[in-house]
């Protein structure tokens, strides 16, 4: 679920004027992602998980990069040490590495914290601030970390099916209360 979260983000960033559209290089945002042979690895790349970057996508591991993202303290040292190690853009392969690296950018791009940012673009236009009272280090700093990650995101998805149904057309929220 995070990757959608953040994927919207970088929408929101977009239609903000922070981010110039998904085909810009992550190089602007973080000079140590050059691309791979000659090809620029853009945010497209990122948002497709085609990065070609060597993230290890290990759950069995207490050592994998995976591992130290949901346990570990410092999110920003594992994205960022992605190496670039395939042409961007041909095989698709899942890494929740370029999920972190897309929620720096989003960061950098608007100079706001993830958390922050994700709440005023999208939880307050959803009326999702009382989903979140009841989660209060959700999407802060706290004890998880800068970035979220998608386990906490379990409760939250559950809390807003059982109180609201969203529809995402055109950018606009529709939502419907709960009835019941």
């Amino acid at each position: 679920m995070a990757k959608s979260i953040v994927s919207l983000a970088i929408g929101c960033a977009i239609d903000d004027g922070f981010i110039k559209n998904v085909d810009q290089p992550v190089s602007d945002f973080y000079p140590e992602f050059q691309g791979y042979n000659g090809k620029v690895l853009t945010l497209r790349h990122l948002l497709t998980m085609s990065a070609g970057v060597d993230f290890d996508e290990a759950y069995s591991s207490p050592f994998s990069p995976t591992t130290k993202l949901y346990y570990g303290d410092d999110l920003e040292k594992i994205a960022l040490g992605m190496k670039e190690t395939e042409e961007p853009g041909v095989n698709f392969i899942y890494q929740s590495g370029v999920t972190q690296l897309l929620s720096l950018i989003v960061e950098k791009a608007t100079g706001e914290n993830i958390s922050s940012y994700v709440s005023r673009k999208l939880w307050t236009p959803m009326n999702a601030v009382v989903v979140l009272r009841l989660y209060p280090c959700l999407w802060s700093s706290c004890f998880y970390g800068p970035v979220f990650k998608d386990r906490i995101l379990v409760d939250l998805r559950e809390q807003m099916n059982q109180r609201t149904t969203q529809i995402i057309i055109g950018g606009q929220y529709q939502i419907a209360s709960d009835t019941t």
